[in-house]
């Protein structure tokens, strides 16, 4: 009755074990649940510690010796650049320009490294406080401690590993997820690659906005599940099970039998129905439209000799041997040479082969000829970038409404050509010049017949053209 009473809605037991053969405790913390719907909702939810983690094996600290290693590099790497760039820019302009989504998601991938790190060495602590309770333990003892105090100081302790084991383990599940976005940024440096991490990147605005649309008609679907079901049906019991039961729902998770007998047929039926219509069929189908889309066009923009991946992976090879045999310098160094350039107000400067090897300390006429050429060709394709299909059906349109105004006015020039030679058949005889002046309507209108065909074909075939590029679209 002290921690128990009619408005309790979570209950937490912790069971501890230790078995000494394996070196090895296990914390089983039971979790009862009690929502407003009158469900209850157990877990049991085991916890294990190594007290002694390395168990006296060198290759588990060989392994953890390395990943350091790794976390270190990327550090001194990222303060090498920032100090160069707060040097040359200065700090607020420099901290600008480094501050780029892809050195960003070095600096997260670092602070959450920085966070195992300490959470780590805050579990070894933690297990040396644990050994010393162990060592107190008389296992001939009710309670295995004689002193009250120290066998409640023993259950609080650990409690307190468990929150620690379950903080470290979030941690740890997000840090993969580190990992991939810094893998997107090394495919954003391959062509080919780059179109997934491009597409992501461009069509991410509409898919926010189309999301908010998306979460507010799944909201309305959640709630409406949680209030047909939810009192016979755990699983839509509140609104969190309820939102994760309706996902399982739309990925084909369906229980039908459950969902029937909880609200009846009818009802079931037609939520299931508007449900499965309006988010699977038509919104789903909506949101890959916008990602499709993008991705045509993003894929157009690309180069077709772009490089593939296992030409890039052969210039790196050759750019690593050629680099430690002296036959080259790095691009990081020809990056600072040119920044120093433009420091000097000289960035509309054009450069030959001769003045870059002379900005450039230590490179050599091939690699600067590359360089330059390589240059060239990416400033060409970024000055005129090839035009999408929704694009060029656009230009298409326009010139085509363009030849309907040129086809108009030239048939009302070869109207009034008509009604002028039709007034001058049944005036008067005129003067010799008036004559001459009416025989100019038929010459008028030998010039633009010609005109008028050809100005109604070239419009028929860029509308065959616009049609037959809408259906390689579709």
């Amino acid at each position: 009755e002290a921690w128990l009473n009619p408005l309790s809605q979570d209950v937490q037991l912790l069971f501890v074990l230790y078995n000494a053969h394996l070196d090895l405790l296990v914390a089983a913390q039971i979790r009862i649940d009690m929502n407003g719907a009158g469900h209850f909702h157990r877990t049991i939810h085991p916890v294990c510690f190594w007290v002694n983690p390395y168990h006296g094996e060198w290759t588990t600290y060989v392994a953890d010796v390395c990943w350091l290693i790794c976390v270190f590099r990327i550090f001194t790497q990222e303060v090498t650049e920032v100090v160069q760039l707060v040097k040359k820019r200065g700090l607020f302009e420099g901290i600008g320009e480094y501050a780029s989504l892809s050195n960003i998601i070095d600096w997260a991938s670092m602070v959450t490294g920085g966070c195992i790190i300490a959470a780590w060495v805050h579990h070894l602590s933690e297990l040396d406080v644990l050994k010393d309770f162990l060592v107190k333990a008389t296992f001939g003892v009710p309670g295995n401690w004689v002193d009250d105090a120290t066998r409640s100081g023993f259950f609080d302790h650990v409690d307190s590993m468990v929150r620690s084991h379950n903080l470290r383990n979030k941690l740890m599940a997000l840090y993969p997820f580190i990992l991939i976005s810094r893998v997107f940024k090394v495919c954003a440096g391959q062509p080919r690659l780059g179109m997934v991490t491009k597409t992501i990147m461009v069509a991410g605005t509409d898919v926010a906005h189309f999301g908010f649309v998306f979460a507010a008609v799944f909201l309305l679907f959640t709630i409406s599940a949680m209030v047909l079901f939810g009192s016979d049906d755990e699983e839509f019991a509140d609104l969190r099970r309820a939102a994760d039961k309706s996902f399982h729902l739309l990925m084909g998770d369906v229980d039908w039998d459950k969902a029937t007998a909880a609200s009846g047929r009818f009802f079931a039926a037609v939520w299931f129905w508007l449900f499965m219509w309006l988010l699977e069929l038509v919104m789903f189908n909506m949101m890959l439209a916008i990602i499709m889309d993008v991705y045509s066009e993003t894929r157009s923009k690309m180069s077709n000799d772009a490089e593939t991946l296992w030409s890039q992976a052969y210039q790196i090879v050759r750019r690593f041997t050629a680099l430690h045999i002296g036959k080259r310098v790095s691009l990081r160094s020809i990056r600072f040479s040119l920044m120093e350039l433009m420091d000097k107000h000289e960035e509309d400067k054009v450069l030959t082969v001769c003045q870059l090897m002379k900005v450039v300390p230590g490179l050599k006429q091939a690699q600067a000829v590359r360089v330059l050429l390589h240059a060239y060709q990416r400033h060409s394709f970024h000055a005129a970038p090839p035009i999408t299909i929704g694009q060029a059906i656009n230009e298409i349109q326009r010139l085509g409404s363009k030849l309907k105004e040129v086809q108009t006015a030239v048939g009302n020039l070869i109207h009034i050509s008509d009604l002028q030679a039709t007034g001058a058949a049944m005036a008067p005889t005129k003067t010799d010049s008036e004559a001459k002046q009416k025989d100019i309507s038929p010459e008028a209108r030998n010039v633009a017949e010609p005109f008028l065909k050809q100005a109604e074909a070239s419009n028929k075939s860029l509308v065959d053209l616009a049609d037959n590029m809408r259906s390689m679209q579709s």
